[in-house]
């Protein structure tokens, strides 16, 4: 739910930010603190869940969470797919599941 109030509350300046990430260091650093910050928010939320795995699949299993909750993502579902934003949370959340589950 915080990721997609994230999202919601900020894909216009991020859709208009992203077109000067690649001609503004600056820019692009904020877009990188903002990955790195989110991905650390996976790992600590999922961090329990991430232990139980040897270390290379839980590296692998991190990544697939970060990508699944990544704003990007998101952003597929809500823009890309059309998808309402109780489908976009639906699917989020069964893919979570199913991956950590795994």
């Amino acid at each position: 739910d915080q990721r997609l109030r994230i999202y919601e509350a900020t894909a216009v300046t991020t859709q208009a930010a992203e077109r000067f990430a690649s001609q503004s260091p600056t820019v692009a650093r904020a877009f990188a603190f903002r990955r790195a910050l989110l991905r650390e928010q996976v790992a600590t939320l999922f961090g329990a869940e991430l232990d139980h795995h040897s270390v290379g699949v839980r590296h692998e299993v991190l990544d697939a969470l970060d990508a699944t909750a990544s704003l990007e993502s998101i952003g597929m579902l809500r823009t890309v797919a059309s998808h309402s934003r109780a489908r976009a949370r639906a699917i989020t959340v069964r893919t979570l599941h199913a991956l950590l589950a795994t």
